[in-house]
């Protein structure tokens, strides 16, 4: 009787399974906020992705340690709609491991994408109805110099190892930099959402809100 009232309450298969999914999408969030940000997930609005090279490293041992897992599961007791979801995720984290050994961190930047131009579409996006959603961009502002620096040291490391982009994919990239520095600080496409904050925050925090910003951005 012991041995079957613990088989009842032992999860199945298929609840083990979902449950790591629920794990991997929660590290998903934490590890990468501009992901959480674009898919409305909330808490993680003050952060930028940890682009040194301990955290990628890190990041691929979570990914390793997923996989085994999903691997260590098993399909014997799943149904064949979770079969398929496993095999889906083992071939995403399988294909996320493959890929590092190429260095992709290191084609940080390119004139469809990059610091350059994700800091501004982040901000964009990010909630903008409370006094509380502008401390997060303010917060990200303040943290945009160290997520430079992190990207030049990929940068850096890629040209040191070979792996750098190719030229033509740069060409836009010099004007791209020079039209987020402008006279007037709050013309710039950083503090855009500045610009458009909504009347049910009082105009004397409006004025604070967007004068911080300004600091942050000519510090």
């Amino acid at each position: 009787p012991v041995a079957a009232a613990a088989a009842e309450t032992r999860p199945s298969a298929r609840e083990r399974l979902y449950r790591i999914f629920d794990r991997i999408w929660d590290w998903q969030l934490n590890a990468y906020p501009e992901f959480a940000s674009y898919v409305g997930a909330p808490g993680h609005d003050d952060r930028w992705t940890d682009q040194s090279a301990e955290a990628i490293a890190a990041r691929l041992r979570d990914e390793q340690g997923f996989l085994h897992e999903l691997e260590a599961l098993g399909t014997g007791d799943l149904d064949a709609d979770a079969q398929l979801d496993r095999e889906l995720e083992m071939r995403n984290l399988r294909e996320e491991i493959e890929g590092s050994r190429f260095h992709p961190e290191y084609l940080a930047i390119n004139q469809m994408g990059g610091v350059q131009l994700d800091v501004a579409q982040v901000l964009e996006i990010m909630p903008s109805a409370a006094p509380a959603d502008f401390e997060h961009m303010l917060a990200r502002l303040r943290a945009v110099p160290v997520l430079v620096d992190q990207n030049i040291a990929l940068l850096e490391a890629g040209l040191a190892s070979g792996i750098t982009t190719p030229r033509v994919t740069l060409r836009d990239v010099p004007q791209q930099l020079r039209d987020l520095i402008t006279e007037d600080p709050g013309e710039s496409p950083l503090l855009h959402p500045f610009a458009e904050m909504p009347q049910a925050i009082p105009a004397a925090r409006q004025a604070a809100l967007r004068r911080e910003a300004e600091q942050i951005l000519v510090a």
